[in-house]
């Protein structure tokens, strides 16, 4: 089962346990991982960010 991270600050570095790759990831990037390695890094997802931040946002969706 592959894990997901996004970082919105700074960088966080993934280790793959069991195979010894690293993946630096920097602000605004995420990725999937297993312990054997990580997917290609992809830009961050806006929504998630929102979430974390504890504001949400809604694309292409009706209010009424």
């Amino acid at each position: 089962m592959a894990n997901g991270l996004c970082v919105y600050e700074g960088a966080v570095e993934v280790l793959a346990g069991a195979s010894g790759a690293s993946t630096l990831l920097q602000a605004g990037q995420q990725t999937h991982f297993t312990d054997l390695a990580a997917d290609a890094l992809a830009p961050g997802d806006p929504a998630r960010e929102a979430w974390a931040k504890g504001t949400s946002s809604g694309a292409h969706s009706r209010l009424d």
